[in-house]
């Protein structure tokens, strides 16, 4: 799966749940580990999520944020 299409996805499961753990991440990309922290990280910088240990929290300010 494109880098963009799992940084889409964990950003639309984020704003389902709130919280998601990196296994869950993992089993709905088909992807491992590493790729996932590399995503979670990127995704971090660029001010869209929080991650916390084991997982991943939408950024506060994201959450009401409206979809267009």
């Amino acid at each position: 799966m494109l880098t963009e299409l799992r940084e889409k996805n964990i950003l639309r499961m984020l704003k389902e749940r709130q919280f998601v753990k990196v296994n869950e991440i993992m089993q709905e990309n088909d992807a491992s580990i590493s790729t996932v922290r590399r995503d979670l990280k990127r995704l971090e910088a660029a001010g869209k999520l929080k991650r916390i240990y084991g997982g991943a929290r939408l950024e506060t300010n994201l959450q009401d944020e409206t979809d267009f």
